[in-house]
């Protein structure tokens, strides 16, 4: 049976009760992440998460509320002795950037015991699948909307992503620039979509996906303003969407498929 724990429910800024963005889904004996905000590795620990099993981490976008714990991360599996490769998958246009990082914190391959994967995400037809998992990547507007027009040079990558573990199909929204990003992901039956609530007022995210045909609707990356406020957000959510649908994530919430 798979498992979805919720890592960090939080948005860019942390909270008193959120950490930063990370998903981890457990299936068998694997384990893959789903971006890897701070401190991703410290909560691995103390969800008892075997985080050697992790075969991939997916990294949506480099904001560093997405990022940031890969280092640590890394650090964690090398001083506790991992021995299986792993695989790193980030944007594209990150993976220079990030390898002379590595580098410089000394977390690169001739230093490691492990062999450290670090591949890229593309526009066009990415996937990744393995017995337990498929991934596939689909760009979105969350970084063209805020930096286009003041860096028209930057690529700006954004992914969302759809899984389908166990025959169900799973959408992670990833950080977007509006609801109707998610119109290709969201042409077919979802078991689960897993959405961000920190870029649009939940009215506007709740009325676009009234029309969608999903089982149930879990909110992370909630936004500060509604960090103590999920009681409005679930009536809000109810009266657009009906009763056991939505669902608030908060750090530690674990579903089963």
């Amino acid at each position: 049976m798979a498992e979805i724990k919720i890592l960090g429910s939080a948005s860019g800024v942390p909270t008193k009760n959120r950490f930063c963005e990370s998903i981890a889904i457990s299936v068998d004996e694997g384990v893959y992440l789903l971006d890897a905000g701070e401190p991703c590795s410290s909560l691995l620990v103390r969800a008892g998460i075997p985080y050697h099993q992790i075969k991939a981490v997916f990294i949506s976008h480099m904001d560093s509320d997405h990022s940031s714990g890969i280092f640590m991360l890394i650090q964690l599996m090398e001083l506790t002795g991992r021995k299986l490769p792993l695989k790193l998958f980030v944007p594209e246009e990150a993976i220079d950037g990030l390898s002379k990082y590595l580098r410089t914190v000394y977390l690169f391959n001739d230093l490691l015991r492990f062999k450290l994967e670090i591949l890229p995400i593309r526009e066009n037809g990415f996937t990744y699948c393995d017995k337990n998992l498929s991934l596939s990547a689909y760009p979105n507007k969350h970084l063209q909307d805020r930096l286009k027009e003041k860096y028209p040079h930057l690529k700006l990558e954004s992914y969302s992503f759809l899984l389908e573990v166990e025959k169900k199909k799973i959408v992670y929204s990833g950080d977007i620039g509006k609801p109707e990003d998610l119109n290709s992901l969201l042409e077919q039956k979802i078991a689960l979509l897993i959405s961000e609530m920190a870029h649009f007022k939940p009215e506007e995210l709740f009325s676009y996906l009234s029309k969608k045909k999903i089982d149930k609707i879990l909110l992370t990356h909630i936004h500060p303003d509604l960090d103590t406020k999920e009681k409005k957000l679930q009536q809000i959510g109810n009266k657009y969407l009906g009763k056991n649908k939505v669902f608030i994530a908060y750090d530690g919430i674990e579903l089963k498929l």
